[in-house]
């Protein structure tokens, strides 16, 4: 079968109309970029070309569910962008339910309603994408989503701390998170059930560069700088724990200088360093 004759094959056995056969097969096969390939036959396709096909064949009976698994492993970068936002106003005009499978965190991210994150037939975490990004429930979850991956660090909890609170200028904080021998803020609320060592997991974009030390600050030594279109990805040593961190285009670092990082600790979250659950606790400087 060609092409076209493919796509049309579910619709032909639901006996619809010649007429709204062509409109609809048509319409299918432009939102997936092979409108000029209806008359090919798959011999004459590209393995990403026949990958495209089969979608188009799916959606265009617009079935109430569908199940996709790796619909664009095939494509190349930039096609495989564009295929995103096609699919996604797809799903908006057929008002069907999707279920897709992929092991591509930022397809799952920029896709989804809602995303499964699993790990060996675990279920992690059920959430809207926003929420695993910004409330990964398990550190798992946290290492699987966002590119580049999240940084973790270990922090011994100095619980009592007030004196080093007072120091830092945060009162009435119950408990400081110590890194490297520098404390880099306080536990919200009562701490009391916290370990005396946790996790923290901070995105590239979650830690601000300074030129100074000051309160609540952390240094690190810089070892390598990638331009990533809009901003430049700033690689460091905290210690002997690796981190990068995303500053703003423009800005110029070289090998071996000495920063300062300060945490916004509305986007850090904490973590048991034995079970890799999220603690549900906030910190603050």
């Amino acid at each position: 079968m060609t092409v076209f004759d493919n796509v049309a094959f579910g619709l032909a056995q639901q006996k619809v109309p010649r007429d709204e056969i062509k409109r609809r097969v048509m319409k299918a096969l432009e939102d997936v970029d092979l409108a000029a390939l209806g008359g090919r036959y798959p011999s004459e396709l590209s393995g990403g070309q026949q990958q495209r096909v089969a979608v188009a064949r799916m959606v265009v009976v617009s079935p109430e569910l569908l199940l996709m698994d790796e619909p664009l492993s095939n494509l190349d970068t930039r096609l495989r962008m564009q295929m995103r936002a096609s699919l996604k106003r797809m799903h908006q005009e057929m008002n069907s339910t999707v279920v897709y499978v992929t092991h591509d965190q930022e397809e799952a991210l920029t896709m989804s309603t809602a995303i499964a994150v699993m790990d060996k037939g675990k279920l992690e975490q059920y959430s809207a994408p926003e929420e695993v990004y910004e409330r990964p429930a398990t550190k798992f979850v946290a290492e699987f989503t966002g590119n580049p991956q999240t940084n973790f660090i270990e922090a011994l909890v100095a619980k009592g701390s007030q004196g080093a609170a007072a120091a830092a200028g945060a009162t009435n904080a119950a408990a400081g998170l110590a890194v490297e021998d520098h404390i880099i803020g306080f536990v919200q609320g009562n701490p009391g059930s916290l370990p005396d060592k946790v996790c923290l997991a901070f995105r590239p974009e979650a830690m601000a560069i300074c030129a100074e030390d000051g309160a609540c600050r952390l240094p690190a030594v810089v070892y390598a700088t990638l331009l990533v279109g809009s901003s430049v990805l700033v690689y460091v040593h905290i210690g002997k724990t690796e981190a990068v961190i995303r500053a703003e285009r423009g800005s110029k670092f070289r090998g071996n200088q000495r920063i300062w990082l300060e945490p916004d600790w509305s986007q850090v979250n904490i973590y048991d360093v034995n079970t890799g659950r999220r603690l549900d606790y906030a910190a603050h400087r």
